[in-house]
């Protein structure tokens, strides 16, 4: 998948931070998780992630819902209230917490 793929009617928010682009689509499940966050390299439209949520449980709806910038560090945070940084390098999720 590139960015250029993403149709800007399923894009809830973007985040462009430094090297990296995150993408939260708009949800489209109900009762189950979603995996609505997409990290792009920001240069080149490539996908370097597309983490699950952290909750797996069928009939309960997870998925990212905003990203910040905190002590310059890009994040983002699940509905179930888990906060992760993200690895502008790899575009991995790191250092997650339960924050809610």
């Amino acid at each position: 998948m590139h960015r250029s793929d993403i149709e800007s009617s399923a894009i809830e928010s973007t985040t462009i931070f430094k090297t990296v682009e995150l993408v939260i689509l708009k949800s489209t499940e109900n009762l189950k998780p979603e995996s609505n966050l997409l990290i792009f390299r920001s240069s080149t439209g490539e996908l370097l992630n597309r983490p699950k949520p952290p909750i797996q449980v069928d009939g309960q709806w997870d998925g990212y819902v905003n990203a910040y910038v905190n002590a310059d560090k890009l994040g983002v945070g699940s509905w179930s209230g888990y906060s992760y940084e993200i690895d502008e390098i790899s575009g991995q999720l790191v250092n997650g917490k339960f924050t809610k």
